[in-house]
């Protein structure tokens, strides 16, 4: 026996959420119990963008847009 063994069967994964899932799995084995996951928002002040002309975020904002989106309103 290795030091870490799958858990697929000792665990039930069918009520978690797939991506918590991959998130913890290695070469198609589930190596993590995962429990819950913390979702990534970004709240911005419209009011901010509009006095210094920029566009509001897009669902396709990347990293690199917020950065040169913060530089645009860093006065």
């Amino acid at each position: 026996m290795g030091g870490i063994e799958p858990l697929e069967e000792a665990i039930d994964f069918a009520d978690i959420e797939p991506i918590l899932i991959s998130w913890n799995s290695y070469k198609g084995h589930v190596y993590g119990a995962p429990t819950d996951f913390t979702t990534g928002v970004i709240w911005y002040n419209e009011d901010l963008f509009d006095r210094y002309g920029v566009t509001y975020p897009t669902d396709d904002w990347t990293w690199e847009g917020f950065r040169e989106t913060a530089k645009k309103l860093t006065h």
